[in-house]
């Protein structure tokens, strides 16, 4: 390259501010996991689950899902939940059985766990005489858990806010006494977190504390506090809840969320969809009955259309190495290169009027990809856009008038 100076115009975004005004919502890939009911939508979710050798079964009895409160963690990320109801085994679940290690839950009484022998590789029962004894056999099957979550005698909407979290982490769910003691003898690993209030779960010392106005709120106040991966996100009846329950061990294996509605609001909608991508799933879990399309769609990517505030002309020497193109993308200052460094494409373009103009890009800018100008732009009516692209994330700035 000649070693000669010239004056170009450098253009540099001075603010370019993201407004999160919504630009579009993408229904990318959101799909449903449902059945007839609900052990018809328990074997969908398993059927997505994939294949396992060990499965829990459940009992699909409203009663009895308490039995059930801390079964993710001895799920984990290896083993589906099937449902049947307590006293009959459904005869597409026992199809399901065939050749699998069962593990039997609480109140699943002793003819269908003996009806399931008759086609499974081998079957046992997890039980004790009431619901704290169910959840301390369960627990002291966990191996070193790196947790506890402790949530109230009858919280099990709490519970299934933080069981996919505690399944894929490996956290113990502990139930309190009604009166909110808890024995510290139950509380295992480094970290405690309390569901619910104090009225629920008495104060322990060092652990934290998630809890809102009711379940909805608590839900979001749990989806705010732990990290989750969004690539996948899951919807379930906050008020039924049994489907959040099958899919604790799904949402597990992806280190997804499961989102609670009363299926005509989501709480949790707007700190959700804050952190989706254009690329993330969206699962809805049961029926339109209980999760409408409706509420289905209240939970989804948004792009957003970022307003630039002001375009300003420069000197620039070509012998510079094109660092000095610098703007504010989602609050963060970085470079044209840094951009590109992180998997963005980076293109500029100029308009001769903001509304139907002419495209005059090849007149203004030496390379579209770096903003370097053949010219500054200093005419009355020059529009400038920046365009910036990753896979299927696309953010596109206003038209900008310069203001030099």
């Amino acid at each position: 390259m000649r070693k000669m100076k010239k004056t170009l115009a450098l253009l540099a975004i001075v603010a370019m501010v993201l407004t999160m005004i919504p630009l579009q919502v993408f229904a990318a890939d959101s799909t449903r996991l449902a059945g007839d009911d609900r052990i018809a939508t328990a074997i969908a979710i398993a059927d997505a689950f994939g294949a396992a050798d060990t499965v829990i079964l459940a009992a699909a009895d409203d009663a009895n899902l308490v039995d059930s409160l801390a079964v993710a963690p001895l799920a984990g990320t290896v083993s589906p939940i099937y449902l049947t109801y307590k006293n009959s085994l459904d005869a597409a679940v026992k199809a399901k059985l065939s050749g699998k290690k069962v593990i039997a839950i609480g109140a699943v009484s002793d003819a269908v766990v003996d009806e399931v022998k008759t086609v499974a590789d081998s079957a046992e029962k997890v039980s004790g005489a009431d619901r704290m004894a169910t959840n301390d056999l369960i627990n002291a099957r966990l191996d070193s858990p790196a947790g506890t979550f402790v949530v109230g005698y009858n919280a099990i909407p709490d519970a299934l806010s933080v069981a996919s979290y505690a399944a894929a982490n490996n956290y113990a769910i502990v139930i309190a006494n009604p009166d909110g003691s808890v024995d510290s003898a139950k509380i295992k690993g480094s970290k405690t977190y309390i569901l619910g209030g104090p009225t629920l779960v008495s104060d322990i010392t060092g652990a934290t504390r998630l809890y809102g106005a009711d379940r909805f709120d608590t839900n979001l106040e749990v989806i705010k506090a732990l990290t989750f991966s969004y690539d996948k996100v899951y919807i379930a009846n906050g008020v039924t809840l049994v489907d959040a329950l099958s899919a604790s061990s799904l949402a597990a294996k992806a280190g997804a969320a499961i989102v609670l509605t009363d299926n005509s609001s989501v709480k949790a909608a707007g700190t959700v969809n804050a952190k989706l991508n254009a690329s993330s799933v969206v699962i809805a879990l049961g029926g339109t009955g209980v999760v409408s399309d409706a509420v289905k769609a209240k939970v989804g990517y948004e792009a957003t259309e970022p307003e630039t505030a002001a375009v300003t002309a420069a000197s620039y020497d070509d012998d510079t190495n094109d660092q000095y193109v610098a703007f504010t993308v989602n609050g963060k200052t970085a470079s044209v290169d840094e951009l590109v460094a992180d998997g963005w494409d980076v293109e500029f373009a100029a308009y001769d009027a903001k509304t139907d103009g002419d495209d005059i890009t090849d007149e203004y800018f030496e390379d579209v990809t770096n903003g370097l100008l053949l010219a500054p732009i200093d005419a009355a009516d020059i529009y400038v856009q920046v365009t910036l692209t990753k896979g299927t994330d696309i953010i596109v700035s206003n038209l900008q008038k310069n203001y030099n």
